[in-house]
């Protein structure tokens, strides 16, 4: 039957949750849960027999402040990367945290879920790739990229997450983000390419960080 990709929107942030589930076996793995977690937990269960995993695409709290009452509740491992595993919130039980450097692949039955190391707005940034899809948290967004002048920011990274990692994924994935910012809720690598205005430095490193830190339009997309 396929994976099927349920979106939940939460909290004040526009912030997108992300619910993967195998239609064959009904299992399920979890992204960024925040803010709601006795909704999510009800619409986990309307969705799934079963949640395996909560996914962290970075440790934010706009991105994790749910993690702990859903894995408590659901007895799913919690994977996130390494450099992040301390700085999920206290309520998070350590016995459940898997954390990973880079490239963890789960399976939900016929479903494969691969995680790509994506640091800049974090350092332990994390897309989930699964089929065609690319579940990008905050480092793209439609139309953005996530901020690099907070703690733990990189600008230098992120155009690398951007430019040798993502824009190398086939043009027609899917991108799910990690926020409701753009004109759209998903887009295509192709649209994106096209069309956002932080992807238009491919080769200029020195460029997209001039822009990213110090254009007035890369202030005014703050996100």
């Amino acid at each position: 039957m396929g994976t099927r990709i349920h979106t939940l929107e939460v909290g004040l942030g526009r912030n997108l949750t992300y619910l993967i589930v195998d239609e064959d076996t009904g299992e399920a793995a979890l992204v960024d849960p925040a803010f709601e977690a006795d909704r999510i937990l009800r619409w986990v269960r309307e969705n799934a027999r079963a949640l395996r995993h909560v996914l962290v695409t970075h440790t934010h709290m706009d991105h994790v402040e749910a993690v702990g009452a859903v894995a408590r509740e659901t007895g799913a491992d919690v994977r996130v990367h390494a450099l992040e595993a301390d700085k999920l919130p206290d309520d998070v039980d350590r016995a459940l945290v898997r954390p990973h450097q880079s490239d963890p692949a789960l399976r939900l039955g016929e479903t494969v879920i691969t995680g790509v190391h994506t640091p800049g707005h974090t350092p332990g940034g994390t897309t989930y790739l699964t089929g065609m899809y690319a579940l990008t948290g905050d480092v793209l967004f439609v139309n953005g990229c996530g901020r690099v002048d907070l703690q733990g920011g990189d600008a230098d990274a992120m155009f690398h997450s951007l430019y040798d990692v993502l824009l190398e994924l086939p043009p027609e994935t899917i991108v799910l983000p990690g926020h409701d910012y753009g004109p759209r809720t998903r887009s295509t690598l192709w649209d994106e390419a096209r069309e956002n205005p932080y992807l238009k430095y491919r080769g200029n490193q020195d460029g997209f960080r001039d822009f990213r830190l110090n254009s007035r339009m890369g202030k005014r997309i703050v996100r």
